[in-house]
């Protein structure tokens, strides 16, 4: 499919289309393994002018791929300026959440929690409000603040009892464990 893709821009540059033609193609790319050459052109196509929903989406995919490939700080540094440049974009509420969780992921629970706090007041209503909350109640859980966490369990039950971070939360609270599954 990539070459099909890469005939296709390969005849039509101009193309109205061209952005997304470009995201595809570092999209299959990074489907089939070949993730060097996706996060180049990911990089690549994320800073295209005019933006459009297309330059957005290759810089959060960007960052995944330089995760995926161990490349954290590079990876942190792809979240923070889309986070910073796009506010209440999908990929950037994405990314401010990848933050937090790849700080959590490096067991540095209090740069995790700086970084949900902020997310959620930011964002108080946005996209991953209910990740933010599950994972702040993890990271308290990491520094060994159980009565923070649960609160912050409670707090996510009670706001999403139906959901799955709610779910999750609601067994951490009456287990106080993790989810068999």
């Amino acid at each position: 499919a990539h070459q099909n893709w890469n005939l296709l821009l390969k005849r039509y540059p101009r193309h109205p289309k061209r952005q997304n033609f470009e995201f595809q193609l570092a999209r299959n790319l990074w489907n089939i393994g070949q993730n060097e050459e996706a996060t180049k052109r990911f990089q690549k196509l994320g800073e295209e002018q005019p933006v459009s929903e297309w330059t957005i989406k290759a810089r959060y995919f960007q960052g995944q791929a330089l995760q995926n490939r161990g490349r954290i700080e590079e990876a942190l540094e792809a979240f923070r300026l889309l986070e910073s440049q796009f506010g209440e974009e999908e990929e950037s509420q994405k990314a401010a959440w990848r933050i937090g969780w790849l700080h959590y992921l490096n067991g540095d629970y209090e740069k995790a929690i700086q970084q949900f706090k902020k997310n959620m007041n930011r964002l108080p209503e946005g996209l991953m409000i209910e990740s933010n909350l599950y994972w702040l109640g993890k990271s308290f859980d990491g520094q060994n603040l159980t009565e923070h966490a649960r609160k912050i369990y409670h707090q996510l039950y009670s706001r999403y009892p139906y959901r799955y971070y709610g779910i999750r939360a609601q067994m951490r609270l009456n287990q106080g464990k993790e989810a068999p599954w």
